[in-house]
């Protein structure tokens, strides 16, 4: 069975509050670090161990200086050089590896580096349905998913469509790490 394992991908989601726990005991291969400097004031993880790690710095916005229809100039939106980067990492580690993915929440800028990740290693389009879906807060950013679909076209076509699906939220979702395997 761990060798089944082992050989499949595994990508895990986590909010920042899981990341140290989830490094230590989990051991993951590789590891997608979202913070913004500014906004979200966190220190970075110690991702002592990890074999890989993309540290990138943005926040969960469509475009630079907005955030509900709020102009401050702090908020940085993702820019199609930091999807180029993830899917860069994504087919430098391969497949076969335990990626974990963490922005501040674990719920938007980390679930969508996680979809970016599948598409990126051409996993079943079922598998972006259940990755989307691991919770029902799960809020994947349009603007990081509009920049995969242009550099990813082949592989990204349904990622609009199902990050535009809604399910009804409920406090049974946990908000702790969760994973899918392909």
């Amino acid at each position: 069975m761990d060798s089944l394992l082992q050989e499949r991908t595994r990508i895990t989601v986590a909010p920042y509050w899981h990341v140290a726990a989830y490094v230590r005991d989990q051991k993951p291969d590789a590891v997608i670090s979202i913070l913004s400097d500014l906004s979200d004031k966190l220190a970075r993880p110690d991702f002592k161990g990890v074999a890989s790690v993309l540290k990138l710095h943005f926040d969960d916005v469509l475009e630079d200086g907005t955030r509900g229809g709020v102009r401050p100039t702090r908020f940085i939106a993702p820019s199609i050089a930091d999807v180029a980067e993830i899917i860069n990492f994504a087919q430098q580690v391969g497949t076969g590896k335990h990626y974990l993915c963490h922005c501040r929440a674990g719920a938007s800028r980390s679930v969508s580096a996680s979809l970016v990740i599948a598409c990126a290693l051409d996993a079943p389009p079922e598998k972006l349905r259940e990755l989307r879906f691991l919770r029902n807060y799960f809020k994947p950013s349009l603007a990081i998913l509009r920049h995969t679909k242009t550099l990813l076209p082949d592989r990204s076509e349904a990622l609009l469509e199902i990050a535009g699906e809604q399910r009804p939220w409920t406090r049974a979702d946990d908000w702790a790490p969760a994973s899918i395997l392909f």
